[in-house]
């Protein structure tokens, strides 16, 4: 895959239009944990703010390996907390329990990768 400059800046916008209103609508559906959700839009607005502010500094801040897992992971976890909520436990007890360690394992990867990427880009673009 070789990066260009117009798909480096489209291509976060097109990760938060994609997972914005999947969360909004699950959420409200019902079917996305509140605290899931805010979890994870607490975690694109922070790599989003830092992203942001190097770019109004006139920096080129670059996505690492951690920002795309991070991307990664919540998308999984938005996806298995809507097959989750879609099994009920009786009868699929196997399959509910699978799915509901996949979200966590998914939101805490999420949470963990948002944060350090958030701070790579910060020690990269303001510190000196």
């Amino acid at each position: 895959i070789y990066p260009s400059k117009i798909g480096s800046d489209i291509d976060p916008i097109a990760d938060k239009a994609l997972t914005v209103p999947v969360l909004i609508g699950g959420v409200l559906s019902g079917e996305i944990s509140s605290v899931i959700a805010g979890g994870l839009v607490a975690t694109e607005v922070i790599t989003s703010g830092v992203t942001i502010a190097a770019k109004l500094q006139d920096k080129d801040p670059e996505v690492s390996n951690a920002g795309k897992l991070g991307m990664i992971s919540r998308v999984m976890t938005i996806g298995t907390n809507l097959l989750l909520s879609s099994v009920p436990y009786e009868g699929h007890a196997a399959l509910h329990n699978t799915l509901e360690a996949t979200t966590n394992v998914g939101f805490a990867a999420s949470m963990g990768l948002g944060m350090y990427s958030a701070y790579t880009l910060y020690k990269e673009n303001f510190k000196n």
